[in-house]
């Protein structure tokens, strides 16, 4: 009986010692600065403009085999109103090893930190907040990756997608 029990422990070690191994990711074409954009609308304090949101930023690897997207510089422009909307960065995302699909394909949930959003010249919130967003390297992966915001900062919101200009990706 003893020996029954071990066998079994060794063998569903084994098992699980399998199944959670994530690998590292990888960026093609490459680590680097990305540019993304796209449409979004941006309320805040009753007014709700439809801009081109510019988002720019870096992507790394991290130590722990993931990466780290830094957003480094933005804008929201394309109507008169969109100009009274304003960003300071930077803005953080990680991204771990084991976030990061076997299916290029599918989407991957992620939060940007040290967020901060002005709007005619008043802060969103009171301190910086965290953004959600989803990346999509595409489907099929030849498109544009692109990170899409249904969410609100504070008093303020955004609801659209960016899409890289220049189309990096993030893999296992």
């Amino acid at each position: 009986m003893n020996n029954i029990i071990k066998k079994s422990l060794i063998g569903g070690a084994m098992v699980l010692g399998s199944v959670g191994i994530a690998q590292a990711a990888t960026v093609t074409p490459g680590v680097g600065t990305y540019s993304f954009a796209g449409p979004a609308t941006l309320s805040a304090f009753g007014i709700n403009p439809m801009c081109t949101l510019e988002l720019t930023g870096d992507v790394q690897k991290n130590g722990n085999g993931g990466v780290t997207v830094t957003v480094t510089d933005g804008d929201a422009t394309g109507g008169f109103a969109c100009g009274f909307v304003g960003f300071e960065f930077p803005w953080t995302a990680e991204v771990s090893a084991d976030q990061i699909p076997a299916d290029p394909t599918q989407s991957v949930p992620i939060m940007f930190d040290n967020v901060v959003v002005t709007a005619i010249g008043s802060n969103c919130t009171d301190e910086p907040t965290s953004l959600p967003a989803i990346f999509s390297n595409g489907d099929p992966i030849s498109e544009p990756s692109s990170f899409s915001f249904n969410a609100n900062i504070g008093s303020c919101a955004v609801n659209g997608t960016v899409s890289a200009q220049s189309d990096v990706n993030v893999t296992q």
